[in-house]
């Protein structure tokens, strides 16, 4: 590049560059000193000359120290006038100039001018290509990569230059947020902003009516202008939950880009709306049902190649490919043989059984380049569904083979402890020869009410001493049998697609639960007798790696498929394991090649408060209150403390000596007067010892209270942990057990005493050299069993992908290495190799 004889230049060393880019202050400055070396110098440059011309190679990124720069492009297109845009007029001191070009294309993609006298630094391309690959974190300070990287996901922006995004990454700013509830603009409001929904749901009011926005949608286009330069909206929007926008200037917009917003976005929310109306498995929903469902909806643009699902894995979305898409069908056999790549065109969809509950994917998806694709999160479905009246879970189609198994979701509401995306398989009740065990007792008494059914039938007349006694005991009778058949019905053992849980219930008298993950389940074993084996009942026993660990059912029947159906959804488990690892080293690899996305899985961030329902029986209130009572939240951390009738074993005995005392106190007083004068000292004896033994009741009283008020259990996202401390801090015990090591978890309710108040233990079992760990009489125990289970799976999931990530870390590297080596060297190398070894071969 030729140099202007106008431009005034000076040498500048690498403290000046250090100053106005502040980020490289982390980076060692005897290597900055190196790199700009006679890189760098402070111009001053007179009004409209050029500092860049659009299509030269890149020789120089500057930075604007003082003055106004004004940057344009000029489109041309055959038969066509060139057509002149202005992409940035800029005069805040700090700009950088051309470092998108630096970053994206190998020549300047606009014309840069000064509008007035300016002062810039101006570095040398080399110079900082020097730097990028001395230090390649450098890439995130010289460009908002992260901001670009989710622009290139957004239908209307995706396919436009990386340098086109940079320039609306610097217009766009910080992104705007909209709480929910909250007006974004109104009717003929004047509004000079379009904005595009990072992640949020918005409604927009148009005169058809309302139409819902998901994640990637654009709206604020659709306007009627007074004069050329005010934008009166010709509609409302606002935030249906907590949205995160970006927003720009229209004229600018359409300046950087040359698009038509209007127009772009009009097509794209009717594409959106005009998809779901054809799906099959929404067909069921109204139209107007469908609509709002859009707004749960992400829209995304794909610029590369981007798996989606992975083969095995437990998807979390519905994926719906937008016509003239296009996806790779991938699979492998039951032999870990790769199958035949299909390609598929949009309009079709995938995972939608994830709409339903998390379960297992046959196939492997991968978008392909250039491809839009709508995603329904479950999450996202749910609040849809729960925004709705009915149940819409029955009214969408869902293509499954485990069509059974999405029925039983249909009992999420009786099985209260389920997850989210947790799926009911399997429950197995005992044998009725245990039914006809628990009716014995009404057996009898049905037996003893023939016996005198009989013999009164052989009295002549009329018996009242026979049908009274008669009538009672029927009654009993059949109590009993209900009794029975309630007790019979309670206890079960059921497979889910993460665990095994065994539940024993007596109504109004105890219940026990017993649970462990599938991952923790060693071994299944069936015990039987001679009899079980004619009528095909026996034991059942789940053993884990706790040495207390055995989950043990009676009287079981169809072992066979409880064994196949424990031991299939523990082999889904582990492939979503590996199928979670691959889609990690997918994801690494992409962001070593520079291929990642940033893609907002749910829309739904949380909608307008509704107006709490205060409970209305006395029972919900008190339930209420004894959970904000014994249960309080610190950061991640779950706190819970024990039952306030768990004291009354350790004061039932102050608490009647007070009474006692206090009675005896009562009477010495009243009768003072008649209390004989050689008596009286001894009275006054008595009434002191009293007041002593008072004090160390009370004492003991305030010290259990004070003892009981600073145990407490934890339990947090990694650990759970149980802290006995004395009063007065005279000593403090702290237990603790990593989640990883909890094995299985068991609830329960002991006595009708302690099912009355709703307290009870939660017993979680490690490995054999940390022995149990007790949660002893906790309020509801069964939503603690429910919260210790959430944090296991969790933290199972976390350390699953953890562990992807480690063994992850060292893959780039070896594919970097390998993409490096020149093919023929390495195919002269080996083949030099082969040689050798033929030699060495010949000779013996």
């Amino acid at each position: 590049m030729n140099q202007d004889p106008a431009i005034a230049a000076q040498a500048a060393s690498a403290d000046v560059i250090i100053a106005q880019l502040n980020f490289l202050a982390d980076l060692e400055y005897e290597d900055l000193v190196q790199i700009f070396a006679q890189s760098a110098q402070t111009i001053t440059v007179p009004p409209r000359r050029t500092l860049f011309a659009q299509d030269a190679p890149v020789d120089f990124v500057y930075i604007l120290l003082e003055g106004a720069v004004w940057q344009e492009r000029v489109d041309t297109s055959p038969g066509q006038r060139p057509v002149t845009r202005l992409v940035r007029e800029t005069t805040k001191p700090g700009t950088l100039l051309g470092v998108y070009d630096l970053l994206f294309a190998p020549a300047y993609r606009t014309r840069a001018r000064t509008m007035q006298s300016c002062t810039l630094l101006r570095i040398d391309a080399t110079a900082l290509n020097r730097l990028i690959y001395r230090f390649p974190q450098v890439r995130q300070h010289l460009a908002p990569m992260k901001m670009i990287s989710r622009l290139r996901t957004i239908p209307m922006l995706g396919r436009l230059e990386p340098v086109a995004l940079g320039f609306l990454a610097d217009a766009f700013g910080e992104k705007v947020t909209f709480a929910a509830g909250q007006s974004i603009y109104t009717l003929n409001e004047v509004e000079d902003r379009i904005f595009f929904i990072d992640q949020g749901q918005v409604r927009i009011d148009l005169a058809d009516g309302p139409h819902w926005l998901g994640n990637g949608a654009a709206f604020g286009m659709l306007a009627h202008s007074g004069t050329r330069t005010i934008r009166a909206m010709d509609h409302s929007a606002h935030a249906e939950s907590n949205t995160d926008v970006f927003a720009i200037d229209h004229r600018l917009f359409v300046s950087i880009t040359g698009l038509n917003p209007e127009q772009r976005a009009a097509e794209e929310m009717q594409r959106r709306e005009e998809t779901i109306d054809n799906l099959v498995v929404f067909h069921r929903l109204s139209k107007d049902q469908r609509r709002r469902l859009t707004g749960f909806m992400s829209h995304y643009y794909f610029p590369a190649n981007h798996h989606l699902i992975q083969q095995g894995e437990e998807a979390d979305s519905l994926w719906v490919l937008l016509a003239g898409g296009h996806a790779a069908i991938h699979a492998l056999d039951g032999h870990g043989n790769k199958m035949l790549t299909t390609i598929t065109t949009g309009v079709t969809y995938f995972g939608e059984t994830a709409l339903l509950g998390q379960m297992p994917q046959d196939s492997s998806i991968e978008a392909q380049a250039g491809s839009e694709w709508l995603r329904l999160h479950w999450t996202d479905f749910r609040q849809f569904v729960d925004n709705e009246p009915g149940n819409l879970r029955h009214d969408i189609e869902v293509r499954t083979k485990r069509q059974a198994v999405v029925a039983s979701e249909q009992q999420r509401q009786k099985y209260a402890w389920l997850q989210p995306g947790e799926l009911l398989i399997l429950l197995s009740r005992r044998h009725w020869i245990a039914f006809l065990r628990k009716g014995i007792p009404a057996f009898i008494l049905f037996a003893v009410l023939l016996a005198i059914a009989i013999f009164g039938a052989s009295i002549p007349g009329y018996q009242l001493w026979i049908a009274v006694p008669a009538g009672v005991l029927a009654v009993i009778a059949l109590l009993a049998f209900i009794w029975g058949a309630i007790d019979y019905f309670n206890d079960w053992v059921v497979v889910t697609n993460r665990r095994v849980v065994h539940q024993e219930k007596v109504l109004f008298v105890n219940e026990w639960r017993k649970e462990a993950p599938l991952e923790q389940i060693q071994d299944v074993s069936f015990r039987t007798t001679f009899l079980g084996r004619w009528l095909n009942y026996g034991t059942m026993i789940i053993q884990t790696a706790s040495t207390s660990g055995v989950i043990s059912f009676d009287y079981t029947q169809h072992f066979d498929q409880l064994d196949n159906v424990i031991k299939q959804q523990r082999e889904l488990r582990q492939r979503h394991s590996a199928a979670q690892s691959k889609l990690v080293i997918h994801r690494r690899l992409e962001e070593r090649l520079g291929l990642n996305l940033e893609l907002p899985s749910r829309v739904y961030r949380g909608g307008v408060k509704r107006a709490e329902v205060k409970p209305t029986g006395w029972q919900k209130r008190m339930q209420r209150r004894s959970a904000n009572r014994y249960r309080r939240t610190e950061g991640n951390t779950i706190v819970w403390r024990k039952h306030w009738m768990v004291l009354w074993p350790q004061l039932w005995l102050p608490f009647v000596w007070l009474i006692a005392v206090f009675v005896i106190t009562v009477f010495l007083v009243a009768g003072a007067s008649l209390v004989p004068p050689n008596l009286r000292f001894a009275t006054e004896v008595i009434v002191i010892i009293s007041i002593l033994v008072t004090i160390a009741a009370l004492a003991r009283v305030l010290w259990v209270w004070a003892n009981w008020r600073n145990d407490r259990y934890e339990v947090s996202d990694t650990e759970i942990v149980h802290v006995e401390k004395l009063p007065l801090a005279l000593a403090e015990q702290r237990s603790v057990a990593g989640l990883g090591r909890i094995q299985n978890v068991e609830m329960s309710i002991p006595t009708p005493l302690h099912w009355l108040f709703n307290y009870g233990n939660v017993r979680c079992q490690t490995a054999a050299e940390y022995g149990d760990f007790i949660f002893y009489g906790v309020y509801d125990p069964r939503s603690v069993a429910a919260e210790i289970q959430l944090r296991m799976e969790r933290y199972r999931r976390r350390e699953e992908e953890k562990s992807a990530r480690d063994r992850a870390r060292e893959l780039p590297d070896w594919f970097e290495v390998y993409n490096n080596l020149d093919t023929d060297e390495f195919a002269s190398l080996m083949s030099g190799s082969a040689r050798r070894a033929s030699m060495r071969a010949s000779g013996n």
